[in-house]
């Protein structure tokens, strides 16, 4: 999603912008400048050598990882494919420090990511991490990953736009996976009035089978709860824009875009505290429905946030574009 917006920004600026998907699934409508990566490793070697050497002379090359698993291996290949160009590197997930946290994993990722003339991190975890690596604080920037988007009310689904206006309606979403813990919320729900609460789980992109199974009889057993997989993001921002709450419940998170698009619409955040939140969150301990329940127990009676757009998250990019092509 983040990607997909600083693409749009980026082309309404008037900047010539080309993105490398280096996992993506052919799709009929997607943009010309948005080109996927052919599958087998030798034939996207060759093909990304092509695009090298098509490159401006002026071209910044911006890479986006998540928690650094393939990438580790095949961040020395492009460090060395792009050498000679500007090079910029966000790291997005929050189970980067986690995954990596290994004495030759923790040497090998600080040498990797020192080849890049700017680190992005997403949140202050990330940054205070790669500092106590030896990586050069002038290089490192904290900017999270929220950039704005209007919801479109038109794409709501129609099983939300017949619901009660007295109904509170929260929401959650996520990966499919353990590491987004949904059993806390699940187990909220077993204690709230079913007539008086509605609830929106949206899973997306990453499916555990056992777990999946595991949530999905949990959730078989309301009658309040209603699931959606693999929507757009355009449709989620209408389905959170309808929403009076967003619920946030995972063990690790890198800079959650949901819980900023939560805040910027002006909707009650709960969230758990395995990292620092932004302002205006109501945040629990990790694993802990006690307190979650009491929060939603007494939703309407806690002071909503007030809106507020981070639009400066894309000057802060641009910013950190120009100061690295001037140095």
């Amino acid at each position: 999603m983040h990607i997909a917006r600083l693409y749009r920004k980026l082309k309404r600026l008037g900047h010539q912008t080309e993105v490398l998907d280096y996992l993506g699934c052919y799709t009929d409508n997607k943009p010309k400048d948005v080109i996927f990566l052919p599958k087998g490793i030798l034939k996207k070697l060759f093909f990304l050598i092509r695009c090298r050497v098509k490159l401006p002379a002026s071209s910044l090359v911006h890479l986006h990882v998540s928690a650094f698993g393939r990438f580790k291996w095949l961040g020395p290949i492009l460090v060395a494919l792009f050498f000679g160009k500007k090079r910029i590197i966000t790291i997005h997930s929050g189970s980067f420090v986690t995954q990596t946290n290994k004495p030759i994993v923790r040497f090998h990722v600080m040498l990797l990511v020192s080849c890049f003339h700017r680190i992005i991190t997403v949140n202050s975890e990330q940054a205070n991490y790669l500092a106590q690596l030896g990586v050069a604080s002038s290089k490192i920037s904290l900017i999270p990953a929220f950039l704005s988007e209007d919801p479109d009310p038109k794409l709501l689904p129609k099983q939300l736009k017949f619901r009660d206006s007295g109904i509170i309606k929260v929401c959650t979403s996520g990966y499919l996976t353990p590491l987004y813990n949904y059993e806390v919320l699940i187990d909220c729900i077993s204690n709230l009035d079913c007539k008086r609460y509605f609830f929106v789980f949206v899973f997306y992109n990453e499916y555990d089978s056992a777990y999946e199974a595991k949530i999905e009889g949990l959730l078989s057993k309301f009658s309040n709860v209603v699931c959606f997989r693999d929507y757009p993001p355009q449709t989620f921002l209408s389905i959170l824009n309808c929403c009076d709450a967003y619920v946030r419940t995972t063990l690790a998170d890198g800079d959650s875009v949901a819980v900023r698009e939560a805040l910027s619409f002006g909707k009650h955040v709960f969230a758990t505290d395995c990292v620092e939140r932004p302002m205006g969150s109501h945040v629990f301990p990790t694993k802990h429905s006690e307190s979650l329940l009491r929060y939603l127990q007494h939703v309407e009676i806690i002071k909503a946030s007030k809106p507020h757009l981070s639009s400066d998250n894309l000057e802060k990019i641009l910013d950190l574009y120009k100061d690295c092509l001037r140095s």
